[in-house]
């Protein structure tokens, strides 16, 4: 059976109950109406779910509430808290070795205006980037030139030195 409170609701008509039978059911429909299902966190931590007949039967000192969450923030101050796991505060890792964190910064201006974070590469301890060591000459003519001047400073040297 339909309460006639609900198949009336909406519909602006008050009704009235004129049989002892429609009064039985309203009486029975204000009463579930009444009721209310509360929740709380048991010691162990699962949650216990309980209707009261009305809400001053529900006892205010046992942690009920009126949703999982209430209940769950009245136990965090009510139940003993578990021990916590004690653990390094920051996991602290060796860095990986391709960021090079030995080597001195770059330290050119980037476009952005701050200084190069990459490793410096070689003497003039600039990056890649920004005018690092040389990849060295690819094609044969390159490399006589090269070799040749490497003879011309080693006369120098000698010269000098000896």
């Amino acid at each position: 059976m339909i309460d006639h409170k609900i198949a009336w609701a909406g519909s602006g008509i008050a009704f009235r109950a004129h049989t002892p039978e429609q009064r039985q059911r309203l009486a029975e429909a204000k009463a579930e109406r009444r009721k209310a299902w509360r929740v709380r966190v048991r010691e162990d931590g699962t949650l216990e779910r309980k209707q009261f007949a009305n809400r001053d039967q529900v006892p205010t000192i046992e942690g009920w509430a009126s949703s999982e969450r209430k209940a769950r923030r009245i136990a965090t101050r009510l139940l003993p808290t578990a021990a916590p796991i004690v653990g390094p505060s920051v996991i602290l890792a060796p860095a990986p070795a391709r960021y090079r964190l030995h080597r001195p910064r770059c330290g050119a201006k980037t476009r952005k205006g701050t200084p190069c974070q990459a490793a410096g590469l070689g003497r003039g301890g600039r990056c890649k980037f920004h005018g690092g060591m040389s990849t060295g000459a690819r094609t044969p003519e390159g490399r006589a030139r090269i070799r040749e001047g490497y003879q011309r400073w080693l006369v120098r040297v000698r010269d000098i030195t000896g």
